[in-house]
């Protein structure tokens, strides 16, 4: 079931090539990344929020698992998509159209997460406050918040250089990826100009362009924004392991939860 709500305009909306690609591309989580988020679910005891939860590679399999998740995404795209999915599985959950600021819940989660770097698609002050603050009011007091943010070791290779790559659809059209990215050193933000081109016998009949930003953090700087935002970090992970996440790691994933009032 889709539910719309009101939305603010966003950087990063996943138009209709970007989001086929991206199914195409990642159709699936991989199996280390969902043994990982099953088993923090199965601890929550509870309901569970995914929130840019996009295609739903996270989201369906947990509900195949017979857990009760809601997701929710600012892309209308993206959510079709997952729709799609949910009603081809005969799955029934909760999907939500709707970014951060205007997502009003009318329960809390034992569990909160945002795989695979998706939080650094939040890229202004002001959305990643209204974001931290938003898990912080709907999350149970003995609950998890799990997610993963790039670092700046995550700074492409191939700054200022275009590059291509492409997909093929199940009747052998192509959707053609050409991108070239900038890197801003004192916003901390990689901005990458993508071109997305449908090619069908030898044709480009639809074409599609968006600029992509994702804020690259320093882990002090993530650490006391979580810190300001009520939260208590728990571990500093290389994803989906025990380990503690290297200085020079490109992905880090939190554990995190509330921390406790001082009566």
């Amino acid at each position: 079931m889709l539910h719309k709500m009101k939305q603010i305009k966003s950087s990063n909306p996943y138009k209709d090539l970007c989001a086929e690609y991206y199914e195409l591309d990642k159709p699936f989580a991989s199996q280390d990344a969902l043994t990982y988020y099953l088993g923090h679910a199965k601890k929550a005891r509870g309901p569970i929020l995914e929130p840019m939860c996009g295609t739903g590679r996270f989201l369906i399999p947990l509900v195949q698992a017979g857990f009760e998740v809601t997701g929710f995404d600012n892309s209308p795209h993206m959510l079709n998509i997952c729709k799609a999915k949910c009603q081809d599985k005969k799955l029934q959950c909760k999907l939500l159209e709707v970014s951060f600021s205007h997502f009003n819940p009318t329960q809390k989660y034992k569990m909160v997460f945002i795989s695979s770097g998706s939080f650094s698609l939040l890229t202004t002050p002001k959305e990643i406050c209204n974001a931290l603050s938003c898990i912080n009011n709907i999350l149970e007091e003995d609950g998890i918040f799990i997610f993963e943010v790039e670092t700046l070791n995550a700074i492409s290779k191939s700054i200022g250089t275009w590059i291509a790559s492409w997909m093929k659809k199940k009747d052998d059209s192509l959707i053609v990826l050409n991108r070239a990215s900038m890197f801003d050193e004192e916003a901390s933000i990689e901005t990458t100009l993508c071109r997305y081109e449908h090619w069908k016998n030898n044709t480009i009949n639809q074409t599609e362009v968006e600029e992509f930003c994702l804020k690259l953090y320093k882990t002090q700087e993530i650490e006391s924004l979580l810190n300001k935002q009520g939260f208590k970090v728990l571990k500093r992970l290389t994803p989906y392991s025990n380990k503690k996440a290297q200085d020079n790691a490109e992905i880090i994933l939190y554990e995190c939860i509330k921390k406790k009032e001082i009566l």
